[in-house]
């Protein structure tokens, strides 16, 4: 296992990040007996699979789409459009484990994994403001990216626009072509808070 100082153009953020790369790719939401209701679940899972559908979106550099889907003055949209149906057999579930729900979500490109984990930084910020004690977990299955990630939750990084700039920038630097992500930093930013918060929202009414 190594250990790697962050720097870049913000200055000596002086944190040591483990690093440990196991070679898989995938996603793993955990949601635990506290949350495991019908009710959570129907709208908590629409949610991010909503997010991976934009993480495709900025993937592609489709910025028609995410204006007209994820934009600031959008409503949110339902689960009839085509936009949904389009990526609907791109998460493949790989296990799903009895009691607390874990799903492993295979075929997340880097994109959607930094995206994700972005979310689950946001929500846990959320929760810890409505004094929420509930598990759900989402993290990437790279060990190295989730303690990069981890890190980014601990504000190493910093927090709001430059902190994202930040993370992306030594994303790059370590290998992970995060170009598309840096290219939309302002979307990304919004979406993923607005996410958070609505998935804050569902379970604050549990």
């Amino acid at each position: 296992m190594a250990t790697n100082k962050t720097f870049d153009k913000y200055g000596d953020i002086s944190h040591e990040i483990k690093e440990e790369y196991d070679g898989h790719g995938g996603i793993l939401v955990h949601i635990g007996k506290d949350c495991a209701d019908f009710y959570t679940l129907g709208y908590v899972l629409s949610d991010l699979y909503q997010l991976w559908v934009f993480s495709a979106l900025v993937r592609e550099n489709d910025e028609e789409s995410i204006r007209k889907y994820f934009g600031k003055d959008v409503r949110y949209f339902n689960r009839y459009i085509s936009l949904l149906q389009k990526y609907r057999y791109e998460p493949r579930i790989r296990s799903i484990k009895k009691g607390s729900i874990e799903i492993y979500l295979m075929g997340a490109s880097i994109v959607t994994t930094v995206i994700m984990g972005i979310v689950a930084v946001f929500l846990a910020r959320e929760l810890m403001k409505k004094d929420k004690s509930v598990t759900i977990n989402i993290k990437s299955t790279d060990k190295r990216l989730a303690a990069i990630l981890e890190a980014y939750e601990k504000d190493v990084f910093g927090r709001e626009d430059p902190g994202l700039k930040t993370l992306f920038h030594y994303l790059n630097i370590k290998g992970y072509s995060v170009e598309a992500i840096a290219e939309n930093v302002y979307d990304v930013e919004f979406v993923t808070k607005r996410y958070s918060q609505r998935i804050a929202r569902t379970l604050k009414v549990r």
